[in-house]
């Protein structure tokens, strides 16, 4: 079974890293980030695979209530991210 991807919003990923992406899994691709971290933990409450950009929304306490997933991120600067709280979720940044 393929995994499921979302994109969060638009990363500006060309055409050629979007068919890999699809290559991948089930992909669902979101043209503008989510305005609340309740609708961004929305977004990703299914995925099994997030890729994201630098947003509050990642860095709200609703990031911890996410298990078993891989987040890719696209930009560097995670210093906020609490990892002994992710740790016991089997999740993976």
């Amino acid at each position: 079974m393929k995994p499921s991807i979302v994109v969060t919003k638009d990363l500006e990923l060309s055409r050629g890293q979007k068919r890999k992406l699809k290559s991948l899994g089930i992909v669902t691709f979101h043209d503008e980030p989510a305005t609340t971290p309740r609708d961004w933990f929305a977004r990703c409450k299914e995925a099994d695979i997030i890729y994201t950009g630098k947003w509050h929304g990642f860095y709200s306490d609703r990031l911890y209530e996410l298990e078993n997933l891989f987040i890719s991120l696209s930009v560097v600067g995670i210093d906020t991210i609490t990892y002994n709280c992710i740790q016991y979720t089997y999740t993976y940044i």
